[in-house]
């Protein structure tokens, strides 16, 4: 996905109420097509980063101060230091509906000039204009053999990118929402109408107008039978740039919570797998950034996604299994009231004629039991039948929870593999853990071919603070080789509370542990869970000797006591 004109709003709207009137103490270039701008305002320095990147492009707060990337100053970085830095930043605006973002600044010996951020995929670009209009300099220089129509060069008059011929989305009409969508074959998506038709609608916002108005984010034009719900919806989506009210969040196509974040967006994303709310827009923008970038650069996505997908079929199995279980599940008066009805049914059955189907009992007070009946069965074959459902419904509730235990515990070792897969760092970690799928009957294993059980492989280990060093286990078999084999009674183990995550072990060395030293093993406790996106995470910890293998439980599965808990916040 692309940073859309709805997006860039909120982001138009979070850096005006942050920086406006704040004065630029730095320009920097972060890469060759990355600025970064350092604010003073409200009292404390901001980091404004600006991109034209083809795939990437984007304006937003930057959470962490932005480092020079280029040795050799770009022209529009010398430019914009002399332009810029001392000035201030008296306007931040977007064209409407328009994915582009005007910075206008005023210095006291340059006057004014206006940074311009173009965000259209490989046609994004930056470029700094004086005060008349006029082209100072570019990211990227773009001249006629390019274009003959839109020329980007240095003194030449900036002409904005031509509008587009669709409808505004504020002044939509029921007339225009029937004719969108009844104006297409019936099987074209109504999204992909939306887009073709509404200015500044992208896909991304398309998929949620179409779920929240028709409840189906894919749905076809020819399906839609109230096209003017849209209007309802689009007003609800679109308030937000007149009482900016947004709510930005980050969405998800997994419901399994080590999927990356797939979107983000300054609105809820119900038509996603998942969704989360997230504290600002600049913030699920640079979180949906970490998780898009890590995304393309890791070679073993695709044998991740392999073993994600059989791990998620056999939760499917285990998660049926689990409703069978409770479905013979009956509460203990209900399997009272069987055998109290076999018992009446003896009591009473003289009373009953041939063909009967309720018995009817009276129990005083004005209170009458009706029992059912089969009017093929006789009274002592009725009274039997309810006995044998009776035994049989005692039977269940004395097996049952057993074995609804046992699912619950395969179920939290499946979440443990899928852990387990998204930290592995290499193909042989990977090859290791299918191994190990197969030596649990998730995966068939190669007819003819022994597979050998894995050799546990080394822990993470971190230089903890004053120190103490802390070993991290990334995978079920590290964590039960760590915990079992490599660690001492007197350490200390962690491990986040209540989800899939790695053993980490404090090594004490017969010293007592410092508070900074505690933390920090809590802190990478959390950030290798399940709760890794969690701003606080809960993390047990206490000394080795006190945690014990869970009987008849996977490798890392284990039970511990004279647990002490903290909240930390994930850090790697």
């Amino acid at each position: 996905m692309s940073v859309d004109a709805l997006a860039l709003s909120a982001l138009t709207a979070e850096i005006r109420g942050h920086l406006l009137g704040g004065r630029v103490q730095d320009v920097l270039a972060v890469d060759a097509l990355s600025l970064g701008l350092e604010v003073y305002a409200g009292g404390r320095r901001h980091y404004l980063l600006l991109s034209a990147h083809p795939q990437w492009a984007r304006i937003h707060l930057s959470s962490i101060p932005l480092r020079r990337g280029l040795e050799t100053p770009p022209p529009l970085l010398l430019l914009l230091r002399k332009r810029l830095r001392g000035g201030r930043l008296m306007e931040v605006a977007q064209p409407a509906f328009e994915r582009i973002v005007h910075l206008r600044f005023r210095h006291p010996r340059e006057g004014e000039s206006l940074l311009v951020l173009e965000c259209m995929g490989r046609h994004s670009n930056i470029l700094l204009l004086d005060d008349m209009g006029t082209i100072l300099e570019c990211v990227k220089r773009i001249g006629p053999e390019v274009n003959r129509y839109r020329q980007l060069l240095p003194r030449l008059p900036y002409v904005p990118p031509p509008a587009q011929a669709k409808l505004p989305p504020d002044r939509l009409t029921a007339d225009d929402a029937a004719s969108i969508l009844q104006g297409r074959a019936g099987g074209t998506p109504a999204w992909k109408a939306l887009v073709e038709s509404i200015q500044g609608v992208s896909p991304l916002l398309a998929r949620e107008l179409c779920f929240r108005a028709w409840g189906r984010s894919d749905i076809p034009c020819g399906e839609v039978a109230e096209p003017t719900a849209l209007l309802a919806v689009l007003s609800e989506l679109l308030a937000p740039l007149t009482n900016g009210d947004w709510r930005p969040s980050l969405g998800y196509d997994s419901p399994d919570e080590e999927a990356p974040a797939s979107c983000f967006a300054p609105y809820p994303l119900t038509h996603c797998a998942r969704w989360e709310p997230a504290p600002s827009i600049s913030q699920a923008l640079e979180r949906w950034l970490e998780d898009a970038q890590r995304q393309a650069r890791d070679p073993y996505r695709a044998a991740r996604e392999r073993l994600w997908g059989i791990l998620a079929e056999a939760a499917g199995r285990l998660e049926r299994r689990r409703d069978q279980l409770l479905e013979q599940m009956m509460p203990a008066e209900k399997v009272e009231a069987l055998r109290q009805a076999g018992e009446y049914i003896l009591a009473f059955g003289w009373q009953t004629r041939p063909g009967q189907q309720t018995l009817e009992v009276d129990l005083g007070d004005g209170e009458t039991l009706r029992i059912a009946l089969d009017p093929a069965l006789s009274p002592t074959e009725n009274a039997e039948h309810y006995f044998e459902r009776y035994r049989k419904a005692k039977r269940a509730a004395e097996a049952v929870p057993a074995l609804l235990e046992q699912v619950e515990e395969e179920l939290a070792f499946l979440d443990q593999l899928r852990l387990d897969v998204g930290l592995a760092g290499n193909r042989a970690e990977l090859d290791a853990l299918e191994q190990e799928l197969m030596q649990w009957g998730y995966v068939p294993a190669p007819a003819k071919k022994a597979h050998a059980k894995p050799a546990p492989a080394a822990p993470l280990t971190v230089e903890g603070p004053d120190g103490f060093p802390i070993l991290v286990g990334r995978n079920s078999r590290q964590n039960d080789y760590l915990t079992f084999t490599l660690a001492r009674g007197e350490d200390l183990w962690f491990h986040a509370r209540g989800t899939a995550g790695a053993h980490v072990i404090l090594r004490t060395t017969g010293r007592t542990p410092t508070p900074a030293a505690i933390q920090r093993a809590a802190e990478l406790a959390a950030y290798y869970s399940s709760a890794r996106q969690d701003t606080r995470v809960l993390v047990d910890y206490t000394l080795c000797r006190h945690v014990r293998r869970r009987p008849g439980g996977r490798p890392g599965q284990v039970y511990y006591r004279h647990e002490t808990t903290i909240a930390v916040a994930p850090r790697p």
